[in-house]
């Protein structure tokens, strides 16, 4: 390809489309519902939905424009598929936190409802963009998602352990040494406390230029807390949780059903 060709491709920009009237996007609609192209479209759905074996032989992916509007089947499947991944990222926070309190079903439940309700309201505003002084706005204008954090698993589980260990939160040590947990929800307010004192940090970082926040929170910084709040989860919840749970094995105790992993009952139990 010519240098004048690949300059005209880099340079030229699409014209506007203007806005469709009511009747043609009445005639878009009844097209889409009434035909097959507009429930299944020419999509392989074959290369979709099969899954690829690693020593067979790959097939290349379709191209799909980025614009490509989507049959209804495909689109429904898709939305189904994130609002899915979505939820799951939502509720699995507040469940970890219920868990490591001991906390009842019914505040595990409210933890788990003022997760959603909280990511829907946050989540519209962020999609919304909403406009403030001086050229600053409440939100990025994009299609994310907005809720709780697993970054914050590692710190509250910390935190957790600690108020646990002082005294804060109660605990009964059993006749085998095992350590077990009593309910504490007062810990986890103090967690939405510590949280809201430490959100004005963030909101006042928010007013900096990017240029300035690349200088403060460098790849070397930021990549280092991923890699580490990774590691942490590891080691706090998949290992310990990993095969249907360790239960008391992670304590080491010297006696009872847990001395051997998973239990002293249990095939080919190990220390």
């Amino acid at each position: 390809m010519s240098r004048a060709s690949v300059s005209s491709v880099t340079k030229e920009q699409p014209s506007p489309v203007a806005n469709p009237n009511t009747r043609s996007a009445f005639n878009n609609v009844r097209q889409k519902v009434t035909t097959k192209h507009g429930w299944l479209g020419d999509y392989d759905y074959r290369w979709l939905c099969l899954p690829s074996l690693p020593t067979g032989k790959r097939k290349q992916p379709p191209f799909y424009g980025l614009d490509d509007e989507l049959p209804l089947v495909l689109a429904m499947a898709s939305g189904l598929q994130h609002a899915l991944a979505m939820l799951a990222g939502l509720i699995t926070p507040p469940i970890i936190f219920a868990s490591s309190l001991a906390l009842d079903p019914e505040t595990s439940s409210y933890m788990i409802s003022a997760s959603l309700i909280g990511c829907g309201i946050l989540s519209l505003v962020q999609m919304s963009r909403i406009k403030l002084l001086k050229g600053y706005y409440l939100g990025t204008g994009l299609l994310s998602v907005v809720g709780t954090s697993f970054a914050t698993l590692s710190t509250a589980n910390a935190i957790f352990t600690a108020m646990y260990n002082n005294g804060t939160c109660p605990s009964t040590v059993g006749a085998d040494g095992i350590v077990t947990r009593e309910s504490c929800p007062d810990a986890y307010g103090m967690v939405l406390g510590t949280s809201l004192v430490c959100s004005f940090l963030e909101v006042g970082l928010s007013f900096f230029p990017p240029r300035i926040l690349k200088r403060i929170f460098p790849p070397m910084v930021t990549g280092t807390v991923i890699v580490m709040i990774g590691a942490s989860l590891i080691g706090s919840s998949g290992i310990l949780n990993w095969g249907g749970g360790s239960n008391g094995c992670q304590l080491r105790p010297t006696s009872g059903i847990y001395e051997l992993c998973p239990t002293v009952g249990s095939p080919h139990a190990l220390p």
